[in-house]
């Protein structure tokens, strides 16, 4: 496997996720950027500083920025001043927002997955999803939560 064939494969796997969860009918439609915002958001109990989200969603600083602003439009986060440093902006998610979005990120994807795999054999899908399956644990275990975290 190359760099190309990882791309692919995590470029199709994102792409499948996207086209199942997000409505058609959203408009803007959401981002991937936004969707990983918002995924380390629902974990967190208090306001998280941009930098925090910058540095677990792996944003540049101006995209962050720009993905946090576009949450607030849509009235997903609200977005303060922190007090112990005024120069500082912080974000927490809406409990409205943050729960739905939970059970969706962590509803059954095999029907998006099953469509992605429809043109194989079954024992490739077997061997597909047996070794997706192994990889997702491990990845747990090592405790990777970058991006799509919801456990």
């Amino acid at each position: 496997m190359n760099y190309a064939d990882m791309l692919l494969i995590s470029n199709s796997l994102r792409s499948a996720a996207l086209d199942s969860i997000v409505p058609p009918d959203l408009d803007p439609c959401v981002s991937p950027g936004e969707l990983r915002v918002t995924d380390f958001l629902i974990d967190q109990n208090e306001p998280v500083r941009v930098r925090d989200i910058v540095d677990h969603c792996q944003l540049a600083q101006s995209r962050a920025s720009t993905v946090v602003q576009t949450l607030q439009k849509r009235g997903w986060v609200e977005v303060s001043t922190d007090p112990k440093d005024r120069r500082t902006t912080t974000v927490k998610i809406k409990p409205e927002v943050a729960e739905p979005t939970r059970e969706l990120l962590t509803s059954d994807a095999n029907k998006a997955f099953e469509k992605l795999l429809e043109p194989l054999s079954n024992e490739e899908r077997e061997t597909i999803e047996k070794g997706l399956s192994c990889f997702v644990a491990v990845l747990r275990r090592k405790g990777k939560r970058l991006p799509y975290s919801v456990q």
